[in-house]
């Protein structure tokens, strides 16, 4: 596990797509006290779980959006005292509850430390992006891009056409899906709002540099 800020930490993995495509992924471990919160649960191994176990106790599971689900049931099973966090739309996958009740970005939320706000006008993503206020910490999970390293060459050429090589971005295959575009850059915008200094994402190097400006210019949006 990699330590970002005393309250956030994270496990990065390789997810195998077809044709050999590695896919740079990243599950993140929130931690309150010794209270622990896991954001997109990764393929863990057993020196993983014991790493998260000496942080805390986990508590809450979080399938952050409509892609990121495919390891809750293995995170489940090793930690069934949590609760699970979902979209609605995987309400016949999972017994869990749903993040949209939990969002709200002026009080503090019921999901451990964390500040929820959820992104509409895009319904097959319908992702909520979470903030981490102590460490001043955005979590995104498919809303930015940022692959700097690929694990070989036909993944160096997949994401390079996908134009996602290089430097921050909000890959084209979301920003041209968006059903009602006002809406979901409305909300981009009250999330630029945020104090943030850190952005932990689910795929490619965190930023911690310019935050703000670098995800507003990635996002290609006025305030």
């Amino acid at each position: 596990m990699i330590k970002i800020n005393e309250n956030v930490y994270t496990y990065d993995y390789d997810f195998k797509m077809g044709g050999g495509v590695y896919f740079p992924a990243r599950c993140i471990i929130v931690k309150n006290n010794t209270e622990l919160t896991l954001i997109s649960p990764g393929p863990f191994h057993e020196a993983v779980f014991n790493q998260i176990h000496t942080l805390g106790e986990v508590k809450h599971i979080i399938a952050p959006n409509c892609f990121h689900h495919a390891y809750i049931n293995t995170a489940l099973r090793h930690f069934p005292q949590a609760q699970l966090y979902m979209p609605y739309t995987l309400n016949k996958k999972y017994p869990g509850k749903f993040l949209a009740e939990y969002e709200n970005l002026l009080d503090q939320s019921q999901v451990s430390n964390l500040l929820l706000k959820q992104v509409s006008g895009h319904k097959v993503l319908s992702e909520t992006v979470f903030f981490e206020p102590n460490s001043k910490t955005l979590i995104l999970t498919d809303l930015i891009f940022n692959i700097e390293k690929t694990k070989n060459l036909i993944s160096n050429i997949f994401f390079s056409l996908l134009t996602l090589k290089g430097k921050p971005k909000l890959s084209p295959l979301i920003k041209f899906t968006v059903k009602d575009k006002a809406v979901f850059f409305d909300d981009l915008r009250e999330i630029l709002n945020l104090d943030f200094e850190t952005i932990v994402m689910a795929h490619g190097t965190p930023i911690s540099s310019d935050a703000k400006a670098t995800l507003q210019s990635a996002w290609g949006i006025d305030l």
